[in-house]
């Protein structure tokens, strides 16, 4: 099979730009839907089945009864995490609306100093649910200091 050799800027050699596998040399590579496996490596990311999230949003409700918190702020971060479950727990998560929620809930643990006695827990458990999100989680992890 003939190989052909394209240039593209400063990219040399040959470039898969359509169906099948693509090699990128030296660079940031961003894929923006599908599976991503890394050859010779030990990851692989399977965004596929975003429900495996709801396990966290279980985690941090599980958090919250450690915490102390007064009735009002109790009640608002169980409505988010409600929130955050309803926006995941579907075919088509609607990932605006599990920001927000993430972000509030984040906000409300904040302002009620309590984030510091949640521990790891929440950083394991919110972190993961925000990278999923991508940049609509962003918001939250600088509200928990991350």
């Amino acid at each position: 099979m003939s190989e052909n050799n394209y240039r593209f800027g400063d990219v040399y050699g040959p470039v898969n730009a359509g169906d099948g596998q693509q090699y990128v040399a030296g660079g940031d590579q961003y894929i923006v839907h599908g599976d991503q496996f890394i050859a010779g490596g030990d990851q692989t990311v399977d965004r596929s089945d975003h429900r495996q999230l709801l396990f966290d949003v279980s985690a941090l409700q599980e958090l919250l009864a450690d915490l102390r918190l007064t009735s009002g702020e109790r009640q608002s971060a169980e409505g988010d995490i409600a929130g955050l479950r309803d926006a995941l727990d579907r075919d088509e998560p609607d990932r605006e609306q599990a920001g927000r929620h993430l972000r509030e809930f984040a906000a409300g643990l904040h302002q009620a100093g309590a984030i510091a006695s949640a521990g790891t827990s929440l950083m394991d458990a919110a972190g993961r649910i925000a990278h999923w999100l991508g940049p609509l989680g962003l918001g939250a992890m600088a509200l928990l200091g991350a």
